[in-house]
């Protein structure tokens, strides 16, 4: 774990620098960092006609083990580690808005770098990012996904928006390299 964070470091303190896709031959864009050249990949996803789902909330039961040093929450047989500072965003997990079963099938997962993408301009949306670090796997894979709350607006802040939001998209995972 400590490997990936000192991999994004680097990148980071390096900087990014891609081609834009638009078709433009020769048109360069730069990147201050590796945090913006991902928040362009998002904003560049959710551009596109994607299909949304409603997902269902977790019916099983959800253990929480607070006395753990990380914070460790059970979904019936389920382990997921959730390295996620901000106790809003771990929310999603903790009230089974969004089942990690939903993600990548293992016995046991690690979620990090939970971070808000964007939402839309009536505030009815949400869109997320985070990786999944998969038991047996060495990279992580990157997830976006999308609340809604229809009754919701651009002021209401994320604490209330949890209370009725529903996850009505995931990505496909992508492999973070």
């Amino acid at each position: 774990m400590k490997v990936a964070y000192l991999i994004l470091i680097i990148i980071a303190i390096c900087g990014c620098k891609t081609i834009e896709g638009s078709g433009v031959v020769g048109k360069e864009r730069t990147y201050a960092n590796q945090g913006e050249f991902e928040s362009h990949l998002a904003e560049q996803y959710f551009s596109q006609d994607y299909e949304t789902t409603k997902y269902q909330k977790f019916k099983g039961n959800i253990l929480k083990d607070s006395l753990s040093e990380y914070n460790i929450v059970y979904f019936d047989s389920l382990r997921v580690i959730l390295d996620i500072e901000d106790t809003v965003y771990r929310r999603v997990f903790t009230e089974g808005i969004l089942s990690p079963k939903n993600l990548y099938y293992s016995q046991s997962m690690q979620i990090c770098c939970y971070k808000l993408i964007n939402l839309n301009e009536n505030g009815t949306r949400r869109r997320f990012r985070f990786w999944v670090f998969e038991e047996g796997m060495g990279n992580p894979l990157e997830y976006y996904i999308e609340l809604t709350n229809s009754e919701a607006t651009g002021q209401i802040p994320l604490s209330e928006f949890l209370n009725k939001a529903e996850v009505t998209h995931i990505s496909e995972p992508r492999v973070i390299i």
